[in-house]
């Protein structure tokens, strides 16, 4: 009967509600944990590295800004997946942004996942705050160039992305390697299932990363 066939229908709709419910219920649970973790993992290594109490301050207060610049960006578009050049935008846009002057990118769209995307953002805050306060963007004449591509040839596709500044001082002979670098070579590979190689060349700081296409990282 109609009245039997419109029970079913509520039946159906309550039932996919609620299911809704859980999973987004279990979706908070997981980016909330995700999120605390980060910030221990933030604040664990400059405590114990920091020179003094206002460099672990500074560091802290840093690292906690770009985090959240991650999440806005992430929350505009529905904790969705979001594209390499967005993330690398919003992560140097208090360093001037990506204008093609001092700072240049180039690449074809890449699309990361959530998770991904506030990896790649952390990532690019480091180098961004070590290039403002050490490398190329210390100087008006240096600059960074970040490039990246993929080999649609190859028999296993994978991204491979190049962050070089060039014009600012020569790093030091033995760089201290802080949480900076261990997020660099160690955190992201692992994340990406790939490499990261960290370098600190005569002409400036030049971080090389190789990665493999997947769920977490993919052609657009």
């Amino acid at each position: 009967t109609a009245a039997a066939l419109e029970n079913a229908r509520m039946y159906a709709s309550l039932n996919e509600t609620l299911e809704r419910r859980q999973f987004l219920l279990r979706e908070l649970d997981h980016r909330c944990k995700n999120t605390l973790a980060s910030v221990q993992s933030i604040a664990d290594q400059p405590l114990r590295a920091a020179p003094t109490p206002q460099a672990f301050v500074e560091a802290f207060a840093g690292r906690l800004g770009a985090l959240s610049h991650a999440h806005e960006l992430l929350t505009r578009g529905g904790w969705g997946r979001a594209g390499l050049r967005e993330v690398l935008a919003q992560a140097l846009a208090p360093y001037g942004g990506v204008d093609g002057g001092r700072i240049a990118a180039a690449g074809p769209e890449i699309e990361l996942s959530p998770e991904t995307s506030v990896a790649m953002h952390m990532a690019f805050h480091e180098l961004a705050v070590n290039a403002a306060k050490h490398g190329a963007l210390s100087r008006p004449s240096g600059r960074v160039d970040v490039t990246w591509s993929v080999d649609l040839a190859a028999r296993e596709r994978a991204l491979s992305l190049a962050w070089r500044e060039t014009g600012g001082p020569a790093p030091p002979e033995k760089p201290s390697l802080g949480f900076g670098s261990r997020l660099l070579e160690r955190a992201l590979g692992r994340e990406l299932g790939g490499e990261g190689r960290l370098c600190f060349e005569p002409g400036g700081v030049n971080f090389l990363l190789t990665a493999p296409l997947s769920s977490r990282l993919a052609l657009a």
